[in-house]
């Protein structure tokens, strides 16, 4: 630790900045505690519902708190206004696109209800195999963009083709607003980022936790969405059970429920989180 903020301290003083920004984790840490003993500020971006250990630490020496969300504020006790609720900054070339277009990328049509599922960069074996194990008498009512991850492809593809499912599998998506965009139902893990950007886009989502994610912040993140109504959060193993079928029947049937979680994601959605942070922090700097 001791040489992290000798060595943090050393890239302050060359680089001679207004103030630091934290974003949690461990590398946040010795930066911070440099910058504070150097007299530069420090600010943390925390977008989790359940903040981490290194922002708890910093919390009480920190400028600024910018927080994804409201339930955040509880985690910081003593630092009052300070903690802010912007939302979390997401890229800012994602616009969401007519559905038909969106569609056309995947070389899908517009003629039935489409389910996205992606597990991250990575891919999740779970969410591979519980979105086959959904397709409960649906299989030929809808159709699947799939993002398996690395070396998954080929095995998903043919699962989908032996239910005969219309299905577009994909190891990795960049163009992720036309993956919004393209979607009328979601499943997802529940990383902050990820769920910034479902709710910028209003897609109703499954959100299914990684079960093992550091503090539990995953599974809190989901909890957030889905008391609002605006997600359903599924346990893995509920996932791998079947535990989609239901609801993709309900997408079949046209059911009123996604229209409603489109709703109350509304509330989630914060597009200009960038700019809310970069306006607040410029009024923080000339006090």
């Amino acid at each position: 630790m001791g040489k992290a903020i000798l060595a943090a301290a050393r890239c302050i003083r060359r680089f001679r900045p207004h103030v630091l920004v934290g974003v949690g984790g461990y590398g946040t840490v010795p930066p911070a505690l440099a910058a504070r003993a150097m007299g530069v500020p420090f600010v943390l971006l925390e977008q989790n519902a359940r903040p981490g250990k290194a922002n708890r630490f910093l919390a009480p020496a920190a400028g600024r708190i910018y927080v994804q969300w409201d339930s955040a504020r509880s985690a910081f006790p003593g630092c009052g206004s300070r903690v802010v609720a912007t939302g979390s900054p997401i890229r800012a070339h994602l616009r969401r696109m007519p559905r038909p277009r969106a569609l056309r990328r995947f070389g899908l049509e517009a003629d039935r209800p489409t389910l996205v599922v992606v597990g991250g960069s990575q891919g999740a074996d779970a969410l591979n195999h519980g979105a086959l194990a959904g397709l409960d008498g649906t299989a030929s009512k809808i159709q699947i963009i799939h993002v398996t991850g690395a070396g998954k492809v080929e095995a998903v593809r043919a699962a989908y083709r032996e239910k005969g499912a219309r299905a577009a599998v994909l190891e990795f998506v960049s163009e992720m607003d036309a993956l919004y965009s393209a979607a009328d139902l979601l499943v997802s893990r529940a990383g902050a980022m990820a769920i910034a950007e479902i709710s910028a886009f209003e897609v109703p989502s499954v959100l299914v936790p990684i079960p093992r994610s550091s503090g539990d912040h995953q599974r809190e993140n989901a909890r957030a969405v889905a008391r609002a109504g605006g997600a359903v959060l599924m346990e893995e193993a509920d996932c791998l059970a079947g535990g989609l079928a239901p609801l993709l029947r309900k997408l079949v049937s046209g059911d009123a429920m996604f229209d409603n979680m489109r709703k109350h994601l509304k509330p989630f959605a914060r597009p200009r989180a960038a700019r809310a942070i970069l306006d607040d922090l410029g009024e923080f700097l000339v006090r």
